[in-house]
């Protein structure tokens, strides 16, 4: 799978591949774009079947994000802007792609060590946190872009 450029700025994208799942990384801004079927896949292993399911149900529930984003992968400006806690992802409404920008990613993932709740989640240091929402269990994929 190839994401060409970022949803933000426009510039190159580098992918980038954990134990089970990949993303791409804009060396610009930083920001990193999981493709849909990727998220699928890790969202399935590690939340449920349905877990992507409601992930797109949340953006097309959701207001438009307020700036310009071009999917890579279905090259539609169709995200959403999702709230978890305190932080908002953009989600895709076309592929469920998601884009995190450099300090969503570290504000969720401080989020998501700090109020865990229930099922298992693996930290930066390798410890298992309790933690339940389906949109939260991206933090084991946070955890692996921040380290």
């Amino acid at each position: 799978m190839n994401a060409a450029h970022c949803p933000s700025c426009a510039l190159a994208t580098q992918q980038q591949s954990w134990d089970d799942v990949s993303a791409f990384k804009c060396e610009g801004c930083h920001g990193h774009f999981v493709p849909g079927s990727l998220l699928h896949e890790f969202l399935a292993k590690h939340s449920g079947v349905r877990a992507h399911a409601r992930l797109l149900e949340k953006a097309h529930a959701a207001q438009q994000t307020s700036r310009p984003l071009t999917c890579p992968h279905c090259r539609t400006r169709s995200y959403s802007a999702v709230q978890v806690g305190v932080v908002e992802i953009d989600v895709c409404g076309t592929c469920g792609g998601v884009f995190l920008d450099k300090d969503e990613a570290l504000l969720y993932f401080r989020q998501v060590r700090l109020h865990p709740t229930p099922n298992k989640v693996v930290d930066g240091a390798g410890a298992v946190i309790d933690n339940g929402d389906i949109v939260v269990s991206l933090a084991n994929f946070i955890a692996r872009l921040l380290h």
